[in-house]
C-alpha cells in the first residue's frame, strides 16, 4: 500500500522522525525518518519483530510499515483517551498541574515494572515519550510511544536488545533519567 502524506496530516516531530496521521485510519500514525543518519524505523521494527510474541500493552502498538511520498514509514496506534482525544503526555499532566512530581513517579515505576518483565531496552529518558491514556474510571495508563529498542543498529545496541539481562541494566539506567527529568520539573 502507498500512501501520501503532507502538512495538514502532520502530528509531531523529534529529533530523528516526524509523525504524521494516517489518511484512511484515524486511530493511526505514520513515522517516517527525516534524519538520513539514523534509521529509527529500522530499530523500531527490528524491537518488535524481537518482542512480537509478548504483550506489550505499555507501548503503542505496531501495525507494520506502508510506503509513502516520504519514504517508508512505520504504523503505529496513536494512543487515545477513553473519549477518542489524543492522550496527554506525562510532561503535559506534570506541567498543567494534574499530577504532582510523586503522581508521576509513581508512574514511571510502574512502567519500570513492565519493562524490566519483559526485557524491554529503552534507550531515551524523554518523559514527552510516556503518554497518559485515560480511561473511563478516570485511572491513568502509562504508555510508551517512542525511545525503546536499540538507539541504532551498533552491534552493542543489538546485543542489549537481544541479552535481556544486558537490556534490563541500560533500561534501569534510562529509567533513572526519566525520574530525573520528572523531578526537575517541581516547582
Amino acid at each position: 500500500m502507498y500512501v501520501t502524506l503532507s502538512e495538514k496530516l502532520y502530528l509531531a516531530e523529534g529529533s530523528c522522525r516526524t509523525v504524521y496521521q494516517h489518511p484512511s485510519a484515524d486511530n493511526l500514525c505514520i513515522k517516517v525518518n527525516h534524519n538520513p543518519d539514523k534509521d529509527r524505523n529500522i530499530t523500531e521494527i527490528v524491537f518488535f519483530k524481537n518482542h512480537r510474541k509478548q504483550p506489550l500493552d505499555f507501548i503503542s502498538h505496531y501495525e507494520g510499515t506502508i510506503d509513502t511520498n516520504l519514504g517508508k514509514g512505520v504504523v503505529t496506534e496513536i494512543v487515545k483517551d477513553h473519549d477518542g482525544s489524543v492522550s496527554k503526555s506525562l510532561e503535559d499532566y506534570i506541567r498543567d498541574g494534574v499530577l504532582s512530581i510523586e503522581q508521576a513517579l509513581a508512574y514511571v515505576m510502574d512502567l519500570q515494572k513492565q519493562v524490566l518483565t519483559y526485557g524491554v531496552l529503552l534507550h531515551d529518558d524523554g518523559i514527552q515519550n510516556i503518554l497518559m491514556r485515560k480511561e473511563v474510571d478516570g485511572s491513568l495508563t502509562p504508555v510508551l510511544i517512542d525511545g525503546f529498542g536499540p538507539r541504532d543498529m551498533s552491534l552493542k545496541a543489538i546485543t542489549r536488545m537481544l541479552l535481556r539481562p544486558l537490556a534490563k541494566h541500560k533500561s534501569k539506567q534510562v529509567v533513572k533519567g526519566m525520574m530525573k527529568r520528572t523531578t526537575m520539573m517541581e516547582g
